[in-house]
């Protein structure tokens, strides 16, 4: 009997060893080239499969050889199949201005989407209207207003406490984007000489009143620079309803 009991009890405990094994931990996604360096997105899960972390890391060899001339560039992070199960993230898209743009942003800056739709779906988001619609003021957070449209991108929605908007200079900042009146992206603005001169930067994330979507929704932007690499985290996730 004792040994029936035990041939029984070993398959559910390597299971469950398994399954564990799966929910938890870091997960990386495929390192991809960013100009002469590298980058790639990660999940950090807990034991129950929800989300602690989610973020990308670049090395310092794409941080300090970025080019000052040219076009803007895009390179695109797939998320896990770990990170898009458990967050509302599809994929995360580093984008590269050189030369930033006006009326505020005219330093050479880093944009960080962590897109809610997928590749095809970023591509498609050409509508003028669609580009140009309005959320429910409940969906963005409160004091964010509505700033330009960008085609294949959406319209970014500001802190309006921001320093930029009132007589300071633009280092970083946080950005709601939108697509036919709903959320698409999360965004991290951030310049190239405050990345460099920082070890850690901490700040709450806006959060809106109502989420169309039921999820984990994070409520802490993190960056830091250690070991030869940066990292941009959305961290402290919280559990979303639908409303």
């Amino acid at each position: 009997m004792k040994t029936l009991l035990l041939l029984v009890t070993l398959p559910i405990l390597l299971f469950s060893c398994k399954k564990n094994d799966i929910l938890s931990g870091t997960f990386e996604g495929p390192e991809k080239s960013i100009q002469h360096g590298k980058g790639r997105s990660w999940v950090k899960l807990d034991a129950n499969g929800a989300p602690l972390q989610l973020g990308l890391t670049i090395d310092d060899a794409a941080i300090n050889n970025m080019p000052t001339m040219g076009h803007e560039s895009i390179v695109v992070l797939p998320l896990t199949a770990a990170a898009q199960n458990a967050t509302p993230f599809d994929h995360i898209e580093v984008n590269w201005n050189p030369h930033g743009h006006e009326p505020f942003y005219g330093l050479p800056h880093f944009d960080f989407h962590f897109y809610m739709v997928s590749e095809a779906e970023v591509l498609a988001a050409t509508d003028t209207a669609k580009l140009d619609a309005n959320p429910a003021p409940e969906y963005v957070p409160a004091n964010f207003i509505g700033g330009p449209y960008i085609s294949q991108m959406g319209k970014h929605f500001i802190d309006a406490a921001s320093p930029e908007l009132n007589g300071g200079l633009f280092t970083e900042l946080f950005i709601y984007g939108t697509y036919d009146g709903k959320l698409t992206f999360y965004e991290p603005m951030i310049t190239l000489d405050f990345l460099k001169s920082i070890t850690t930067l901490e700040k709450a994330i806006p959060q809106p009143v109502k989420y169309l979507k039921a999820g984990n929704y994070p409520t802490k932007m993190i960056v830091t620079r250690h070991d030869g690499v940066t990292d941009v985290v959305l961290d402290s996730f919280v559990q979303r309803q639908a409303s």
